[in-house]
């Protein structure tokens, strides 16, 4: 029989980071799972949320993202929309990771004070 997780072990897990904000967790998270879907990782398809940029700008990584739309305000702080500034903004050997391992210790050495300072 399974018993329920206890108060202070969900806890647990989610101060893993301690020494970080938790807008950190949530980018971290955020990222984790964008990462999932762009390397198929998971159901969710690719195409119907997001689409690559189509400049091949010298600055930054080949996977950029088209800024959505959002004129709704319930829309500006969705998902899609959240996570395109973040991944954008990501160094290139961060995004061409070979693997979901070594994309999440390479995103939990970088400093997200940024984007939650307003300067996104």
């Amino acid at each position: 029989m399974h018993t329920p997780p206890t108060a202070k072990s969900r806890f647990r897990i989610a101060e893993r980071d301690e020494n970080r904000p938790s807008r950190n967790r949530i980018f971290y998270a955020d990222l984790t799972m964008f990462y999932k879907i762009v390397c198929g990782l998971t159901n969710i398809p690719f195409d119907a949320f997001f689409k690559f940029a189509d400049c091949r700008s010298t600055r930054g990584h080949p996977l950029k993202l088209l800024y959505p739309d959002a004129r709704i305000n319930a829309r500006a702080h969705s998902f899609p929309v959240r996570v395109v500034s973040l991944w954008n903004r990501l160094p290139a050997a961060t995004v061409l990771a070979t693997n979901l391992q070594s994309f999440k210790t390479s995103i939990r050495n970088i400093d997200f004070s940024y984007a939650y300072l307003g300067k996104m």
